[in-house]
């Protein structure tokens, strides 16, 4: 795994980072993210200060990270359980 360093711009800044080489498209992805939600941001709400964006950017990825997270342990323990539901049935057929 072969790592690059790469510059991206956020809000008019210019920020080095290092990321693995297949991970490249996701930094891409994600800087295109941020990007379009503060302007989405700016339009709706007419904020101008672009410290006030990024922090409500960050605020509601934030917050889709939580969700995902709780989404994610939701299915894993529906998944167990499920699990749990086969190794009984099949326990039950194979007697």
């Amino acid at each position: 795994m072969a790592e690059v360093s790469l510059k991206v711009n956020i809000a008019g800044r210019s920020y080095p980072i290092s990321v693995e080489e297949e991970e490249e498209g996701n930094l891409q992805e994600a800087v295109t993210t941020v990007e379009n939600n503060m302007k989405i941001l700016q339009e709706s709400y007419a904020v101008k200060d672009k410290q006030d964006l990024i922090a409500m950017t960050a605020l509601q990825l934030a917050i889709k990270l939580v969700s995902n997270k709780t989404e994610t342990l939701k299915n894993k323990q529906i998944t167990d359980q499920l699990s749990e539901v086969d190794s009984m049935l099949a326990s039950y057929l194979l007697d």
